[in-house]
């Protein structure tokens, strides 16, 4: 956020109301990732190649998301970046952000309510779990 301020200025993109919605968007992707995160960590804990898995996955989601690149008009590619969850919370965050694009804000609203629901089972799977890691690692 703090390059964020000066590359808004270098690219001359006026400011405009919708730019307060961004921290939103960041909200939405950093409860994505605690949720998911919730219930992985107890497996990969007891797991070493969960978290492989999960390092070969974050490496082709990647190329799957929007992150570096717009989302494409049409055809197979965005077929397949429309199935990635993180896909319209980027492209809602970068249209309130910079102008412009399309916003996906349906998409965008299923994405954070999902989120929501797999955040309370994950605080509730790590809550339940944690005792027998606790036992299973010798504390």
């Amino acid at each position: 956020t703090v390059l964020l301020v000066p590359a808004l200025w270098l690219y001359n993109i006026p400011l405009h109301a919708t730019m307060l919605l961004y921290p939103v968007s960041l909200i939405a992707s950093l409860l994505l990732g605690l949720a998911i995160g919730l219930i992985l960590v107890p497996i990969a804990t007891l797991y070493s190649d969960v978290g492989r898995a999960a390092q070969l996955a974050l490496r082709f989601g990647f190329f799957v998301t929007p992150v570096i690149f717009p989302l494409p008009a049409a055809g197979l590619a965005r077929s397949l970046m429309s199935l990635n969850p993180l896909t319209s919370v980027i492209v809602s965050g970068r249209t309130w952000l910079a102008g412009g694009g399309e916003s996906m804000p349906l998409a965008f609203l299923a994405v954070v309510l999902a989120s929501l629901v797999l955040f309370g089972f994950g605080l509730l799977f790590f809550k339940v779990a944690l005792p027998h890691l606790i036992e299973r690692m010798g504390g």
